[in-house]
């Protein structure tokens, strides 16, 4: 066959063809280097970018229909999620009298604020019913705390931020609770926490720990296997110096957890589902009250 002859058609033909033939040979030599000669850490690299990135459809303005690929590295992701939630993991303090009868203060641990009026869950065990608290948010304005309740059992506590008249308008910067019904081994997870310098930690959900419980959990829209739910989680990796009350974030940005320190001296986390039904638990009593109040003449 003469290629000076060729016409049009079969010119673009020969083209696709030699196009083919040059991508298959490339694609065997890089799929063959990295099986063989490519070292370990070249593969893993390639592999985990792969494996780490997500690609998302989403519209192109001003053009109906037509839609752009955006890729989204969970880098990326932690990083907005750590960023959105830093000021509502605070600081938690303690104040108390010292021999010589100075006022003094000392970090016992942290809470998550809940709400914008400034609810806060953390550890049971970070407060006493006697104590004195305080907290601080990160534009420097210190809160004195009030505690709503403590479930021991569960190892949660709710707190209240008392607010001055002067900042009635604040509003607190706060994380939004998760189901933790919908959790899953292996999910990644972010540990906001530590000691007064907040450390970070980024890991995978190792342990579930369930509870049957009969009828299924109110708090909880999930599917629940066997009548179960979550009441205890572990994360692969924590921050350094958590004493607890820190938070646990899904990488949606959602709250799923407050770490709960454990007798033996470990840290796991209570699911934030608990944090539902101690706050349905406080709502109770008003609700009831308002009933009462509609009834009455």
């Amino acid at each position: 066959m003469d290629v000076e002859n060729l016409n049009k058609n079969q010119l673009v033909l020969l083209t696709l063809l030699v196009t083919f033939v040059s991508s298959v040979a490339t694609s065997i030599l890089v799929v063959s280097l990295l099986d063989e000669s490519a070292p370990p850490t070249f593969s893993q690299t390639i592999n985990k970018v792969v494996e780490r990135t997500i690609e998302k459809a989403i519209p192109v303005p001003g053009k109906p229909g037509v839609e752009r690929t955006v890729i989204v590295r969970e880098q990326d992701i932690v990083t907005k999620t750590i960023a959105d939630n830093r000021p509502a993991i605070i600081p938690i303090y303690s104040h108390f009298k010292a021999e010589d009868g100075t006022e003094q203060k000392a970090f016992v641990g942290r809470g998550v604020v809940l709400s914008g009026d400034g609810l806060i869950a953390t550890w049971s065990g970070l407060v006493t019913s006697n104590g004195v608290y305080s907290l601080a948010t990160e534009d420097g304005k210190i809160w004195s705390l009030k505690i709503l309740s403590q479930n021991e059992k569960r190892g949660v506590a709710l707190l209240q931020a008392i607010k001055p008249e002067a900042e009635n308008k604040y509003v607190f910067r706060f994380a939004t609770i998760a189901d933790s019904n919908f959790l899953q081994l292996g999910q990644s997870a972010i540990a906001i926490g530590g000691g007064e310098g907040k450390t970070i930690a980024v890991g995978t959900i190792s342990y579930l720990g369930m509870t049957k419980v009969e009828p299924p959990v109110a708090s909880s829209t999930a599917p629940i296997k066997e009548n179960s739910f979550v009441s205890l989680i572990d994360i692969s990796a924590l921050p350094k110096g958590e004493k607890g009350g820190g938070a646990l974030l899904s990488t949606s940005g959602d709250l799923i957890g407050v770490a709960l320190p454990q007798t033996s001296g470990e840290i796991m986390y209570a699911p934030s589902n608990f944090l539902k039904d101690e706050i349905t638990a406080l709502q109770a009593p008003s609700k009831e009250l308002k009933k009462e109040e509609k009834k009455a003449p």
